[in-house]
């Protein structure tokens, strides 16, 4: 995933795939997450934008352990964290940031009844 040889195509269908995986072990997205500004920075915007959209498009569910802090807490301290980060980055996280924050409370709200 983070070859310089990947096409779109291939980087596309490599992030879908690791997304729509039912493996139960170590995911991989913490590390794809942290190398996000270095491959923004070293790969054309067509790519770091597929880069970034699909390694952010896990999802959420409040009933499986951990998920929350995978993608809410995780993405909260990576902002925290890349203050300096490029502004159109920052902008892409913080747009999956509020669409994990709107889905946990849709899901909190869903399991209680309301």
């Amino acid at each position: 995933m983070f070859s310089d040889t990947l096409s779109n195509d291939y980087l596309t269908a490599t992030l879908a795939g690791l997304q729509a995986s039912s493996w139960v072990g170590e995911t991989g997205i913490d590390s794809a997450v942290e190398r996000m500004i270095s491959y923004w920075e070293t790969h054309t915007i067509g790519m770091a934008l597929r880069y970034a959209n699909g390694v952010l498009a896990y999802g959420l569910d409040i009933d499986r352990e951990g998920s929350v802090e995978r993608s809410v807490g995780l993405l909260r301290g990576w902002l925290d964290a890349h203050g300096d980060a490029p502004a159109q980055l920052r902008r892409i996280v913080v747009e999956h940031l509020d669409a994990f924050e709107r889905d946990e409370h849709v899901q909190r709200r869903w399991s209680s009844g309301q």
